[in-house]
């Protein structure tokens, strides 16, 4: 959902009007400058009544240079997702095109809305539209609780662009990394000592704004009895005020100084007893008021005249104003709410509160303020069908904390009987990886929805809870969720979705013709009614492994080119739907053999998702695997190792998807000649498991091909490449993986069989031309080199074959980048292709560093590839190893 979208009162987002009783705090707001300047962070932390919002607000106004963005939290904002649509809106104040890329984000699929991804899409925002010197203030910040909001925050501050101070007022300190930020300077501290009035301030604002023309000594008396407090001095104040003649202060001070109880609470009784009694009624009818306006004020209390009050009120300093729009809008201190409040239930009883909640709620315009109003007054119908109706759009604007409070303060009672309800719950849940409670929920909506005969949302269910029940009853339980799900009616783009996730488990089962249909299903809604949602959830929904079925990739190339014509330049939510189709264009450039615009796209789509915040892991994962692939191709080295790591430490739990990019990155690996790296990933899927997946045994095979033909073991390899070959010729589909065909022809090359080697390459040729994929034989990387040079020289399929050379950037005539395996004469041993590489090094006198920087690998992989080069040749030492290496010419 959009960032405008999200509604938020005007009043959140500009600061509000300094009172006329303001105390002049020069020096104060020099200091806050200064350090708002230096921080990343600026806290005021302080109790409640210490005249934080009145500094943050004079501190706005006073601000010259700077641009300033302000933003009044409240319980709502604990929602990550509300919270950075919040701050988007504050800052579309100061350029309304700040906000486009959040706004995009938030309009993505609930799981993507992690909170350090909203706060990394709002930070792309601000770098992109507010480079000038900008402070955002946040007033309140105590507000917001809960892990998700604080990590967001976390986040925030750790990686905010120079340009953005970030100063907020706190009733306490935040449980955020102060002490990092602290120890390096980031952050800026003013404290209760700080804030609080000084004697002089005392003076000025009881004697010359209120003039009371109290004596010095009263004056110190009572700045030592409030301690500063400026909340304490302003009651005081009032109550001084309210009594003539004069020579009643010394009495009330008399009285003050021997008070016993809370200071504040002795003060706003006197304040209050002094009010008569219409007045008195009108403050206890109205605190329970997040905003006073004279019309709301007037439905609650059924007086005419409730502007007239609230204006005398203000006058008297008793309100707060914020800001203006077509009425005035007042609000009360926090303090003095609390403790009105408070005399309301101790002097009428509870049921009293409960009843102004109700009445306020049925005038209250905004559904997170009515359900304060419903929540406190026990209305739990009411508060059960306002989040029915304004749940879906939390859900879809991704505020889950904020959903989820709201349906957890509801009684179970009210909960059982509406299905919608528990859907939310579940779909919640999920978002939590609470699994197994996710399950139940969706059950129950699903049951619920089907007894109610609403079909079109137990379809609904029925596909959030296939979601679910693969993390605990796996394929087969998905498949009977998914069928169920698509019986049930829908629109185009939601039957699309649930079409292309059963297609997908269809083909990770083996199930290849029933994918097809079900694929084929999907394409024709959108040659029914092409719409930019459906367009949507084809691209974001199709697999890199939907491209192994005939006819597939020409039909997402069709898609592609008809989703460019169509929407690919309108401006709504363009950055996601540019990422989609960039990710699918280049998969289709990468099968079309289109090397360099398929690596563009690749990157384009990376950056979009980094823009937006960073990619889920799956996604991510997809398009890394296929940069690799394309930056291996172009004779590129890739910090392989880099990415091992990462889903080495990623892997938290095995999935047959994950096995799959298990083997693709350790593909990469061996081409590339890390065979180190590779053994590392296929420590993570243990030969036992490999039969759980249908493909598993063939990719399986393939890595032990390749092991093979890299460590030199040629008969290894070409027996275990055959009988990869072998089982592809039975398969209906085509290896979405590459080419084994071109891996076994440098192999037979090597043993010295270029006729045999010819066969292969001559079918790998035809093949992959008729399937219109020419790009598959790319995949090998380097690896297919020698194959294809073959026909060139053998005059098979030339034109293709030079073509692809070319694509390799290796046309006929140049050197291969990566060599064939060495077979050493008279011992029978083979050096590997980087064992190859890494003797030539030697050869020319680099040392191991040497070796591993121009490699790209570690040192310690050197090593095991010189001790190898040793044993292999019958040698002790890197000279001798040199010496053979210029004998046979391999330098």
């Amino acid at each position: 959902m959009a960032v405008s979208r999200i509604w938020f009162a005007a009043t959140k987002l500009r600061p509000p009007p300094l009172p006329h009783s303001a105390v002049p705090r020069p020096q104060l707001l020099d200091r806050l400058q200064t350090l708002a300047l230096a921080s990343r962070l600026t806290l005021l932390s302080a109790p409640a009544g210490y005249g934080k919002t009145t500094v943050l607000s004079a501190f706005a106004h006073a601000l010259g240079a700077w641009r300033v963005a302000w933003l009044t939290l409240d319980a709502e904002d604990s929602d990550p997702a509300r919270f950075v649509a919040a701050v988007a809106a504050a800052l579309q104040q100061l350029n309304p095109a700040c906000g486009a890329i959040t706004q995009a984000l938030l309009e993505s699929e609930v799981a993507d809305l992690r909170p350090r991804r909203l706060a990394a899409a709002l930070i792309n925002d601000i770098l992109e539209t507010l480079p000038e010197p900008l402070a955002l203030i946040l007033d309140d910040l105590h507000v917001l609780t809960g892990p998700g909001i604080l990590a967001a925050l976390d986040y925030l501050i750790d990686h905010m662009p120079p340009q953005l101070h970030l100063v907020a007022a706190t009733r306490t300190d935040p449980p955020l990394a102060l002490a990092r930020w602290r120890g390096r300077g980031q952050l800026g501290e003013l404290r209760a000592t700080e804030l609080r009035f000084t004697t002089a301030e005392t003076a000025c604002y009881l004697n010359d704004l209120l003039g009371l023309h109290l004596a010095p000594a009263d004056l110190q008396a009572l700045w030592a009895r409030t301690e500063g407090w400026p909340a304490g001095l302003c009651l005081l104040g009032q109550a001084l005020g309210a009594r003539e003649p004069r020579a009643e202060h010394a009495v009330f001070l008399r009285r003050l100084a021997g008070a016993s109880h809370r200071l504040f609470d002795f003060l706003a009784e006197e304040i209050f007893a002094q009010q008569n009694e219409a007045v008195q009624r009108f403050l206890l009818e109205t605190a329970v008021l997040a905003e006073l306006t004279p019309a709301r004020c007037a439905a609650l209390t059924g007086r005419d005249d409730a502007a007239a009050v609230l204006a005398d009120l203000h006058r008297r300093n008793l309100l707060l104003a914020t800001n203006e729009a077509s009425e005035p809008v007042y609000r009360y201190h926090p303090l003095l709410a609390e403790f009105l409040q408070r005399h309301l239930t101790i002097t009428r009883g509870p049921e009293s509160l409960a009843a102004l909640h109700r009445r306020a709620a049925l005038g209250e315009p905004l559904p997170a303020r009515a359900m304060r109003h419903y929540l406190a007054a026990g209305m739990w119908a009411e508060a059960a069908a306002t989040i029915e109706t304004e749940g879906p759009q939390l859900l879809q604007q991704g505020q889950l904390s904020l959903l989820h409070d709201w349906l957890t303060a509801l009684p179970e009672a009210s909960r059982a009987e509406r299905p919608r309800l528990a859907y939310l719950s579940g779909a919640c849940a999920l978002h939590r990886q609470e699994v197994a409670v996710a399950s139940c929920h969706l059950r129950q909506a699903a049951a619920g929805f089907a007894a109610a005969g609403a079909a079109e949302h137990e379809g609904e269910a029925l596909a959030l809870l296939a979601q679910a029940e693969i993390f605990q009853t796996g394929f087969s339980q998905r498949l009977a969720l998914l069928g169920r799900a698509l019986a049930c009616p829908s629109g185009p783009a939601p039957r699309a979705q649930r079409l292309l996730e059963r297609a997908s488990v269809l083909l990770w089962r083996g199930d290849y013709s029933a994918a097809q249909r079900d694929l084929a299903d999907a394409w024709r809604l959108w040659h029914q009614a092409p719409s930019r949602e459906l367009l949507h959830a084809l691209l974001a929904h199709h697999q890199p492994g939907f491209l192994a079925l005939p006819g597939e990739l020409d039909r997402l190339e069709t898609l592609c080119q008809e989703g460019e014509a169509r929407f690919g330049e309108t401006s709504e939510g363009s950055e996601l739907l540019r990422q989609a189709l960039d990710r699918q264009w280049g998969k289709v450039h990468q099968f079309r053999a289109r090397l360099r615009p398929a690596l563009l796209a690749t990157e384009s789509a990376l950056a979009a998702g980094e823009r937006l915040g960073g990619l889920a892991p799956w996604p991510f994962w997809l398009l890394t695997i296929s940069l690799l692939a394309l930056q291996l191709a172009l004779g590129l080295r890739p910090p392989l190792a880099h990415y091992v790591d990462q889903l080495v430490y990623g892997l938290r739990f095995h999935s047959l998807a994950m096995e799959g990019l298990v083997y693709a990155l350790t593909r990469l690996c061996l081409l590339a000649g890390e065979a180190d790296q590779a053994r590392r990933l296929l420590a993570l899927v243990p030969e036992s498991e490999a039969n759980d997946w249908p493909v598993g045994h063939l990719y399986r095979a393939i890595v032990k091909g390749l092991f093979a033909l890299i460590e030199g073991n040629l008969t290894a390899a070409v027996a275990t490449l055959r009988q990869v070959v072998a089982w592809e010729a039975q398969q209906p589909v085509h290896n979405p993986l590459g080419c084994p065909r071109m891996l076994l022809a440098e192999a037979l090359v090597a043993q010295g069989q270029p006729e045999a080697a010819l066969v292969q390459v001559r079918h790998a040729l035809i093949d992959c031309s008729q399937q219109g994929a020419p790009g598959r034989l790319l995949l090998e990387c380097q690896h297919a080199v020698p194959g294809l040079r073959l026909a060139v020289d053998a005059g098979v399929e030339p034109a293709l074959a030079t073509a692809l050379l070319h694509e390799l950037a290796t046309p006929p005539g140049s050197p291969a980048p990566l060599p064939p395996p060495w077979p050493i004469p008279g011992t029978g041993q083979v050096l590997t292709s980087r064992e190859v590489q890494v003797l030539r090094l030697i050869a020319m006198g680099a040392s191991n560093r040497v070796v591993a920087d121009e490699l790209i690998i570690t040192e310690r992989t050197v090593k095991n590839h010189v001790t190898n080069i040793l044993a292999k040749l019958g040698v002790s030492s890197r000279t001798q190893a040199a010496i053979r290496a210029r004998e046979w010419r391999l330098v």
